[in-house]
């Protein structure tokens, strides 16, 4: 099933999908961003899907202040929420810096 969602997530996304990607429903996905390693919202909006304009994604980068950890994640309309990157010692990364379209 990861597998499948990897595939999926490279193709509506042009950027690569890491290894250590895991998936599963927002709220549990959520629970372990904002629970286990209290993590607050940076950044968050919408974008269209670059091979599947139709589809609309909601990204997300987390950070806690404290202790420097950070998540970039995506829900899909399907309540499927993603973690495509993630680590320690955040410097201020936003959507763009992931996608690639620095500003």
């Amino acid at each position: 099933m990861k597998a499948i969602l990897a595939a999926a997530f490279a193709v509506l996304f042009a950027f690569p999908v890491s290894a250590a990607q895991e998936c599963g429903p927002a709220a549990q996905v959520y629970q372990l961003i904002a629970g286990q390693y209290a993590e607050t919202e940076i950044e968050s909006r919408w974008i269209r899907a670059p091979q599947n304009p139709d589809v609309m994604v909601y990204l997300t980068v987390w950070a806690n202040a404290t202790t420097g950890t950070w998540s970039f994640t995506g829900i899909l309309p399907n309540g499927v929420m993603c973690i495509f990157a993630y680590g320690a010692d955040y410097g201020g990364q936003m959507i763009d810096d992931f996608l690639g379209e620095r500003a």
